[in-house]
């Protein structure tokens, strides 16, 4: 695939790459020859071949692309298939619509000028520096999310135990410095999981 945004792999497995969207709502993939091809259906089922099972791309060209998707090839801890492989789980960033003028681009609403010669994965300056910052975000998250968790499963304890003490839902909120319904939250949350454990062990 074309431009330094696919040759870029997270720490975390992830992989990026633009995926165009036709007219009919499909989308695909730009091949390192910059080739066009439909990979995924309206409603985001990937094109197989119903005698074979294999993919089942169908060649487009610049001028059926309306608009860009970033897309990423997620890891799964039970995966170990090529990152190209289909069977990976695709997380689909939001739809960046191509204009007909150049000066109908506006990127900070998301519309997008790109010739027809170029539609597959525009590489105009700055583009693919756009186009993988929103990616980011999202693969960046996953890096977090484990260490999140532990945080909100430390707090939500913590709440539970100065609650059993006898601490106020107004004082927990000033001493956590979070809105009181979210803190109310936290401990009813650490309760729910607390009473569960006691059935499981019945």
């Amino acid at each position: 695939m074309t431009t330094d945004l696919y040759d870029w792999t997270h720490r975390n497995g992830h992989v990026p790459y633009l995926s165009p969207v036709f007219g009919d709502h499909g989308r695909g993939f730009t091949d390192n020859d910059g080739t066009l091809y439909a990979s995924h259906d309206a409603f985001g089922n990937f094109r197989r071949d119903t005698t074979t099972g294999g993919p089942d791309y169908e060649r487009r060209t610049g001028a059926d692309v309306t608009g860009w998707r970033v897309a990423c090839r997620c890891p799964r801890e039970h995966d170990a298939t090529d990152a190209a492989t289909p069977s990976r789980h695709e997380w689909l960033g939001h739809l960046w619509r191509r204009v007909e003028r150049p000066g109908d681009e506006n990127l900070a609403r998301g519309y997008v000028y790109a010739e027809d010669t170029d539609a597959g994965a525009p590489a105009r300056a700055g583009l693919a520096e756009m186009f993988r910052a929103s990616w980011t975000i999202h693969a960046d998250y996953h890096d977090e999310a484990p260490q999140l968790a532990v945080a909100v499963a430390v707090l939500a304890a913590r709440v539970r135990a100065a609650r059993d003490e006898g601490m106020t839902w107004d004082a927990l909120a000033q001493w956590c410095g979070l809105p009181e319904t979210t803190v109310r939250l936290l401990g009813f949350t650490t309760k729910l999981r607390t009473r569960r454990g006691r059935r499981q062990r019945r």
